[in-house]
């Protein structure tokens, strides 16, 4: 008996793509072509009144099917079956499939008809190279937050010379809002090269909750399966004190051992960096409301303090000068005219956060620009 080989990638989907053979069919369109053929042969023995002919039809053979992610994910149960007739009604030479639910990956482990091999894309690592860009540029993409700078460093030191066995790097940042906590993560995944993976956790405030992170039908959407189509290694866990503390148990797993799992799919984080924000101001705070469980799991656990008036000062210079850049040249004229930019710095006492700063700065800019409009 000749195997079908089949070959599982968990994987993004560009690289998903970039290892398929020239001509390969896709799941859709295959169902999409059967579905067609269907049509039009009942439409035929309609017209013509003819009985239905009941003769066996040769075995369709074909050289390479794909299944992407996304074909899984819009599989109802009667296109699962749709796709178990398949293989045992046509002779499929290879099949190419990215991140399955765990009912597919079974058909193929316990069924002899296959010769399965899975690879896990390598996501890029984060280095010495990336840690020395990391320490040079902090200070100028996050303003007066040395000490985050020091303890990160620590933290990025180990996994950049590999001492945490290829376990993930958990952190939690704590602090006002404001201060640099989401642009931190941003900054780590830009020098890797990578798109952040971004969860906002102050999103899920429902029962839905539930199945997004324990998994329901594969056709639902998971944390799990987002978790195996991510571009990053850099994950960033938005106001993750927002979620109901029932729900951290999720994380033991994948904290202490990179490894995520629900009913429909598992997930192998290695290398990576797991970055959990907060607004909490202590870490007795934080003990109290997470629990010592999770708080205990995380590496690093970092405060990013209240803005100086210094710093506010700095920043209300960048952003203004950024404001104004963007201006076209009428408005740029009302600006460099009646502008006030020392008046504007009287206010950084007041502005301890840089979102603060940027809505200051923009109603100031723009209420005169239409104050002065001819």
């Amino acid at each position: 008996m000749t195997k079908t080989n089949v070959k599982i990638y968990y994987c993004p989907e560009d690289y998903f793509i970039s290892q398929l053979p020239k001509g390969s069919i896709s799941l859709s369109g295959l169902l999409d072509e059967i579905d067609y053929e269907s049509r039009q042969h009942t439409h035929k023995i309609t017209q013509s009144g003819e009985t239905m002919d009941t003769t066996p039809k040769p075995i369709r053979e074909i050289k390479n099917m794909s299944i992407s992610s996304a074909e899984f994910f819009r599989l109802s149960d009667s296109g699962l079956n749709g796709f178990k007739s398949i293989l045992s009604s046509m002779k499929i030479s290879n099949i190419f499939a990215q991140n399955p639910p765990e009912s597919i990956l079974k058909i193929f482990k316990e069924s002899k008809k296959y010769n399965l091999k899975i690879e896990r894309y390598e996501y890029k690592a984060f280095d010495i190279n990336h840690l020395e860009q990391f320490k040079k540029h902090f200070d100028d993409k996050i303003l007066g937050q040395k000490n985050v700078k020091d303890a990160l460093s620590r933290g990025l030191y180990k996994t950049a010379k590999g001492y945490n066995n290829k376990k993930p790097l958990t952190v939690l940042f704590y602090g006002p809002t404001g201060v640099g906590k989401t642009e931190t993560a941003k900054f780590i995944a830009e020098i890797i090269g990578q798109e952040l993976f971004r969860k906002q956790f102050s999103m899920y405030q429902n029962n839905s909750f539930s199945d997004y992170l324990f998994g329901a039908s594969h056709t639902s959407s998971s944390f799990a399966k987002d978790l195996l189509d991510r571009q990053s290694n850099v994950i960033l866990l938005d106001e993750f004190d927002k979620a109901n503390n029932l729900f951290y148990s999720a994380f033991y797993q994948l904290f202490d051992e990179g490894i995520y799992s629900d009913r429909n799919y598992e997930v192998h984080l290695e290398n990576g960096l797991i970055i959990c924000t907060s607004n909490f101001l202590s870490v007795a705070h934080i003990k109290e409301v997470l629990g010592e469980p999770i708080y205990n799991r995380f590496d690093l656990v970092v405060e990013f303090s209240e803005l100086s008036k210094e710093i506010s000062e700095k920043i209300i210079q960048n952003r203004y000068a950024t404001t104004i850049n963007i201006l076209d040249s009428s408005d740029r004229k009302i600006i460099d005219e009646f502008g006030e930019l020392e008046r504007l710095m009287e206010y950084a006492q007041h502005l301890k956060n840089v979102r603060a700063i940027d809505k200051f700065i923009d109603e100031y800019i723009f209420q005169t620009i239409l104050n002065h409009l001819e």
